[in-house]
């Protein structure tokens, strides 16, 4: 049995962390199931030769996508769907505007950066004025 009541934070906790497993749980089945998707239509050449070709290496065992989209393998296929890859979150990024404050974090680091890199000036000569 569950509570939920606020005079038992100890079983409001384990709620919570059943609730988060069951969310977990349901989207590893859903990723599970848009992986078993998209191999299929690799299989069937619905996203292209290079797809195509990657797939059967995958179901050969010869390689994985890890390993197709961190560069380690470097066959023909793959190097063109990693540059693929690439140029699509490129275009995806120029594309999108990014939230206020992602922009303001970016400012206030760019000016930390700035601080942090500035060089040190000697103090003036006495009598100079700065």
């Amino acid at each position: 049995m569950t509570s939920t009541g606020a005079e038992d934070p100890i079983g409001r906790l384990r709620d919570l962390v059943a609730g988060l497993e069951r969310m977990a749980d349901q989207s590893e089945r859903e990723l599970a199931e848009d992986q078993r998707e998209r191999a299929d239509a690799a299989r069937e050449g619905r996203l292209g030769e290079d797809w195509r070709t990657v797939q059967q290496r995958i179901d050969r065992g010869d390689t994985t996508l890890a390993a197709v989209f961190s560069g380690v393998d470097t066959s023909p296929g793959a190097v063109r769907l990693q540059e693929r890859s690439r140029r699509t979150i490129e275009q995806w990024a120029t594309e999108s505007v990014p939230p206020a404050e992602v922009v303001e974090a970016r400012r206030q680091a760019d000016a930390q950066w700035e601080r942090l890199t500035r060089r040190p000036t000697a103090p003036p000569e006495p009598g100079t004025s700065p």
